[in-house]
């Protein structure tokens, strides 16, 4: 848990404000500023989540803790594409179609219909199974790979055999019953709770090196938006 806590305590804090421009010919934020945005609201989330998952394990709460794991693993998966999506763009010197992709990430639902502070945005959110892959491709090495990991966080996540049964009961052979457990912290399978630990604090050594490196792409993310800019206004 230490570890845990450590790392946690390396991540950047959010900052209290940041300051935005419309476009004068679609009035609507920039794209740079929409990167701005998506990095500074994931770091909010993860610094949120974190804090409440490193009290669940110290409680060894295993479900909940495991829930909120997912859901760094996530927000994890979500900063890397980011990055990977302006890194391409500065690579190619090709905006494409990363207007829509940053309005997805900030401003994306699952429900249809556009968000009222955000006009003319894509409400279809990305499909964190698609980010998961993106992030497990990258870190491929020997052995199942970070998708396993989030398989294993979404057993407990969902109520099925590990996460339901497993996690709150147990059948006495000697007296023939079924003893239900308020929580899942009596640990019928104490293993489980250190690979849930171990997930989070890989989750948290890639968003904060990620996160690091995100000032310097999408600096020059900038440079090329305004060039393509100059270019198309011309």
């Amino acid at each position: 848990m230490q570890e845990a806590e450590d790392v946690f305590r390396q991540l950047a804090r959010p900052p209290r404000s940041m300051s935005t421009l419309l476009d004068s010919h679609t009035r609507v934020i920039l794209t740079p500023d929409k990167a701005r945005i998506a990095q500074y609201v994931l770091l909010c989330r993860i610094n949120d989540l974190t804090e409440s998952v490193i009290e669940l394990y110290h409680k060894e709460r295993r479900n909940p803790a495991f829930i909120l794991t997912r859901a760094i693993f996530e927000t994890t998966a979500l900063l890397f594409l980011v990055y990977e999506h302006l890194e391409r763009v500065v690579e190619t010197k090709n905006l494409g179609d990363i207007d829509l992709f940053l309005g997805r990430i900030i401003a994306g639902g699952k429900s249809d219909g556009t968000p009222e502070w955000a006009p003319g945005t894509p409400a279809r959110a990305i499909n964190i199974g698609k980010a998961i892959e993106r992030l497990d491709k990258k870190f491929k090495f020997d052995g199942p790979g970070l998708a396993s990991d989030y398989g294993f966080l979404c057993e407990f996540t969902h109520p099925n055999c590990p996460g339901g049964l497993i996690s709150y009961a147990k059948w006495e052979k000697k007296n023939d019953i079924i003893v239900f457990w308020f929580s899942a912290s009596h640990k019928p399978f104490p293993q489980h709770l250190g690979v849930g630990l171990a997930c989070l604090l890989i989750c948290l050594d890639i968003f904060n090196h990620y996160y690091q490196k995100m000032e310097d792409v999408i600096q020059k993310f900038t440079g090329v938006w305004i060039a393509q800019r100059q270019k198309m206004y011309q």
